[in-house]
């Protein structure tokens, strides 16, 4: 009993950190950071410091070369090309909004894995898939004559970039060591956007320091630590229950950005947005799909 309290807290904890990092996002970019500076930094902090922590931790294990191959270029095209959407987003739109829509991966996982024959869709997956559906319509329904459709694309471009990520990782590491996956993936993201920005000229990180301390604290709080306390919830819990108990990040961040930065959904909005996660329970509840730590606190 005492270990399973203990995993729920843990994995509860990772959802705050994760979804938590979109409130500091923005703060960086109002104090002049861009998203290639905070992209690059975030990812290159939480390499350094998911490094050091495997020295210390010692895994069983380093990944192949088939394994790190498959590591980078999923950093390098996958997740840092749908963290790069989502953040532009973030930009264009409500973070509540651009949170919503992120969130509706788990139902179009199920959708990808049952187009390519991977999956069966299972009762219950599809009324999660429906319930998804009218939740994502009743969202963009009553937002897109009020906010930016561009935003409101790339948030659901970012989605369904994260569910490839997903089942590409669920297909070439699924053996794979995770943290030490992990790592990989954080390195290659980094070098990734970083020469994104540097080819466009966008990173000069000639910005003020409340700017930089938002971005320690999402590279260390709403990535590094989160990550460790996800996959130790999962040891004790196990991936079923940390799936479901994580879906509290949006949640998180719905409430921290109505608290922090006055943006709030209206009612139709709030009705779709609870679809949607009650949607992702279900999935999760079926047959939860592994998630990568990589992929995690978006």
């Amino acid at each position: 009993m005492h270990n399973r309290i203990t995993g729920i807290l843990l994995v509860f904890m990772s959802a705050v950190g994760f979804g938590s990092a979109p409130l500091f996002v923005r703060i960086a970019y109002q104090n002049g950071a861009n998203i290639f500076e905070v992209l690059t930094a975030r990812f290159l902090i939480s390499w350094v410091l998911l490094f050091l922590y495997l020295q210390l931790k010692k895994p069983n294990r380093r990944l192949s070369t088939q394994e790190r191959s498959a590591a980078i270029l999923m950093g390098v095209c996958g997740y840092s090309v749908a963290l790069l959407f989502y953040f532009i987003a973030l930009e264009r739109i409500p973070v509540p909004l651009a949170s919503i829509v992120l969130y509706t991966y788990p139902t179009v996982v199920s959708l990808l894995m049952a187009f390519w024959r991977l999956e069966k869709i299972d009762q219950m997956k599809g009324i999660a898939l429906v319930i998804s559906f009218i939740g994502l319509m009743l969202v963009l329904g009553s937002s897109f004559y009020f906010t930016d459709p561009l935003g409101l694309m790339l948030s659901f471009a970012s989605s369904l970039l994260y569910s490839f990520y997903i089942i590409i990782g669920n297909s070439k590491l699924k053996e794979a060591p995770v943290m030490v996956a992990t790592m990989w993936i954080t390195w290659a993201a980094g070098i990734g956007i970083g020469l994104m920005g540097l080819v466009t000229d966008k990173i000069s990180f000639q910005f003020g320091i409340n700017a930089w301390l938002a971005i320690f604290y999402i590279a260390i709080f709403s990535t590094t630590i989160t990550i460790i306390l996800f996959l130790q919830g999962v040891v004790l819990i196990g991936a079923s229950r940390a799936s479901i108990i994580s879906t509290f990040e949006s949640p998180v961040t719905v409430i921290l950005a109505a608290l922090f930065l006055a943006e709030v959904l209206n009612p139709v909005q709030l009705i779709g947005g609870i679809l949607i996660l009650a949607s992702a329970i279900l999935v999760n509840s079926s047959k939860p799909e592994p998630i990568l730590s990589g992929g995690r606190g978006c």
